[in-house]
């Protein structure tokens, strides 16, 4: 099961819901930067869709850099039309949206789920079956046309994690599987298929609970599998740890008592505030900040300002992140993961 390096995501509009995309060159630019930036962060494309006002892609991040990879892409894309329009201010509505996948389970569904936006408006509600497949088999600006064997596949788009999961005929070639893959996605022209996103747990997760279950004790308490902004996301999902763990984690770590850190006036002040800090980010879906305050013996002020001032000294001090990052993994160890 494929779980670090699967991400779908999408930007939902346009600025102001307006045109991102006036013509074939506007088009062919996003292409570009996105063929460019890809590399560059070493991200693979798996699918996308170019729709007037908004795109889909369906990627695979080697490394934790999805943040930094959509940033420099859609910046570059962005300052490159403005120039061409002579135009400037935004071009996308907000911040992209992102959802990790197991693609073992959904990589086919989402990839036709993401195929068949071209005909998902309401010009197409009333037509028939061939009049939708014509218009797939002509819409230049999805990676469809390369899946369903009508042109090359590109050198840069990752189509066969796919693929292969179709079965080819006896020849084994690729067009075997084109030709399968091209009737997966007619199939859905003539029965209605739900909405992948319908599945999602907490609006992040597509995948079983087992699939969600490990993501949450494994790699969303990791500071290094993200960015920062990517990781305040996902560490709300951290449900998996109780205070208890925690706490027992921590003692061992310092070999501080039990007692004294959950003591007020304890002399070990420092190892509170760790205490206190890690709480907060893997307990809090099993218990509140005023939970964690009864049971440290503070108010719910002094959690959060005790957690902020652990933040603040940890930008500066190494031994602390030093610290932090031995806790993390006696916590995975003590879990299993």
């Amino acid at each position: 099961m494929s779980i670090r390096a699967v991400v779908i995501m999408w930007v939902n509009r346009g600025n102001q819901r307006l045109k991102v995309f006036a013509s074939d060159s506007d088009y062919a630019l996003f292409i570009e930067k996105l063929t460019m930036f890809s590399e560059t962060f070493n991200v693979n494309i798996l699918s996308y869709c170019l729709m007037p006002n908004h795109f889909h892609l369906y990627v695979r991040t080697i490394e934790p850099n999805l943040s930094r990879f959509m940033q420099s892409f859609l910046t570059s894309f962005s300052i490159k039309l403005n120039r061409r329009k002579k135009s400037c201010g935004h071009i996308f509505q907000g911040r992209f949206k992102s959802h990790v996948v197991d693609d073992e389970a959904y990589g086919m569904v989402l990839s036709r789920y993401i195929h068949l936006n071209p005909i998902r408006t309401l010009f197409f509600r009333d037509k028939n079956v061939d009049v939708k497949k014509n218009a797939l088999v002509n819409f230049k600006w999805s990676s469809y046309r390369a899946y369903a064997g009508y042109s090359p596949v590109p050198g840069w788009l990752h189509a066969e994690k796919i693929l292969e999961k179709f079965k080819a005929g006896e020849t084994g070639e690729g067009s075997d599987r084109a030709t399968a893959y091209r009737a997966y996605v007619e199939s859905a022209l003539v029965e209605k298929i739900e909405n992948p996103f319908d599945s999602t747990t907490s609006q992040i997760f597509l995948g079983s609970e087992d699939f969600v279950s490990t993501i949450r004790r494994k790699f969303a308490m990791d500071l290094n599998i993200v960015s920062h902004k990517e990781q305040s996301a996902l560490s709300k999902l951290n449900s998996s740890f109780d205070f208890a763990e925690v706490l027992k984690v921590v003692s061992d770590l310092t070999g501080v008592k039990l007692c004294d850190l959950l003591k007020r006036r304890s002399r070990f002040q420092a190892e509170r505030r760790l205490l206190v800090y890690c709480a907060c980010k893997y307990c809090r879906s099993r218990i509140s900040l005023s939970e964690i305050g009864r049971m440290m013996q503070m108010s719910q002020s002094g959690v959060t300002q005790s957690e902020h001032r652990f933040q603040k000294m940890m930008r500066s001090d190494s031994h602390l992140r030093h610290i932090l990052k031995d806790f993390e993994q006696a916590l995975k160890s003590k879990v299993g993961v």
